[in-house]
């Protein structure tokens, strides 16, 4: 039988999507020292049942929105002293909702930074519907003097955000004070 030329293109675009599954695959395999990314953010009740029973599965405390959930894979992909930094739902500083992923990192983790931006913090986005902090984990256990760096620019338009992440001194703050209150 004879194989056409949208054949031949099928079977080279299943080829080189396999690929792309392999290297994607082997990125994920790997440990590093270092990740950064903006999560993808989808609350436990929008999730299809798919996603939904993978995420209470393997990630019972991060579960309730898949920011979290994507936050610890990151910091599973990390090696042990390396870094995560997320931009992430600014909820997950202190809303109840997220109080056992909160409790996961103070205990489990040394966090480094907590830059609470608030809405406003693209200049592509308009409105309040985005609001944001940085965190900055190290994938290391917390000790009892392990301090954080806060960075609060929530009330700042978005010029004024850059301008002081780039020139205000931070908040310090001893990490272990937060497990009193898991509200960042």
């Amino acid at each position: 039988k004879e194989t056409t030329s949208a054949q031949a293109l099928d079977a080279w675009d299943a080829a080189l999507s396999a690929q792309g599954l392999l290297a994607a695959a082997q990125l994920l395999n790997r440990h590093y020292h270092l990740v950064i990314t903006n999560v993808p953010y989808l609350g436990l009740r929008k999730q299809g049942e798919e996603i939904r029973s993978f995420c209470e599965a393997h990630y019972q405390v991060a579960k309730a929105d898949l920011a979290t959930v994507m936050t610890q894979r990151c910091l599973e992909l990390t090696l042990i002293g390396g870094y995560v930094f997320v931009v992430t739902q600014n909820a997950v500083t202190f809303k109840a909702y997220f109080e056992k992923f909160r409790g996961f990192l103070l205990k489990e983790m040394s966090m480094s930074m907590v830059a609470p931006l608030g809405p406003g913090a693209f200049s592509s986005i308009t409105g309040e519907v985005v609001d944001v902090a940085l965190l900055s984990i190290n994938n290391s256990k917390s000790t009892a003097s392990t301090l954080v760096s806060i960075f609060d620019v929530q009330s700042e338009n978005y010029e004024n955000k850059i301008s002081l992440l780039k020139s205000v001194q931070p908040s310090i703050r001893v990490q272990s004070e937060f497990l009193l209150n898991p509200g960042l």
